[in-house]
């Protein structure tokens, strides 16, 4: 850790360990000379979060406690935070880059269970998917943690629709949407680099 940085570990409370940490931003880049920062948010936990409660920052691999002081949304997916103990432009410039972190019984169960349904939405939009067959059935554009039955949106290709309900996309030019089951033992191979997902697709949800 170097100068600054161990200044700023000082002026927190000492380090403390985590249980169950959970990631809710990164830090983008100062804001002003008095510390502030903005951060990208990764969901929307700090929502329910109690601003009594510290926030993490892990300097050489050890979480350092912060808390925050002030919080003000910027955007869809932003906010301007200010930490207390980072009071100047030098010292905010020194935690750059880095994850701020919460202890996961900090907040509800349920407000957690909403962040990790956020979360797989995001990472599984865009991703190709095709039957056990090879056929390209479509794009996946959203993702439902259904109780005991998790469900991924898909965006149809021309010429695949859902057997569940009527095709208007003829008349309308819109792109046909179906929910499909999403359990692990339903997919055949998930390539993450090539963001592609081959599924043994249940019978008689898809019409060719």
């Amino acid at each position: 850790m170097c100068a600054k940085a161990k200044k700023i570990a000082e002026h927190a409370a000492n380090s403390a360990s985590l249980s169950n940490p959970v990631a809710v931003a990164q830090i983008a880049k100062s804001y002003n000379t008095k510390g502030e920062v903005v951060v990208k948010l990764s969901s929307g936990l700090l929502d329910d979060f109690n601003f009594q409660e510290p926030v993490f920052i892990y300097f050489d691999e050890l979480p350092v406690p912060f808390f925050i002081e002030s919080f003000t949304p910027k955007g869809n997916s932003g906010a301007i935070i200010k930490l207390q103990s980072i009071n100047d432009l030098s010292h905010s410039e020194e935690i750059l880059k880095k994850s701020i972190f919460i202890e996961a019984d900090s907040v509800s169960a349920k407000a957690l269970e909403n962040a990790e349904e956020e979360n797989m939405g995001a990472y599984l939009t865009g991703f190709s998917l095709t039957d056990g067959n090879g056929k390209p059935v479509g794009t996946i554009s959203g993702y439902f943690e259904y109780p005991n039955n998790p469900c991924i949106e898909v965006s149809l290709h021309p010429g695949v629709h859902s057997a569940l309900s009527e095709d208007n996309t003829k008349k309308t030019g819109q792109t046909e949407t179906t929910l499909i089951p999403f359990h692990e033992h339903l997919i055949l191979s998930f390539n993450p680099s090539s963001k592609e997902i081959r599924m043994d697709i249940p019978a008689g949800l898809l019409i060719y």
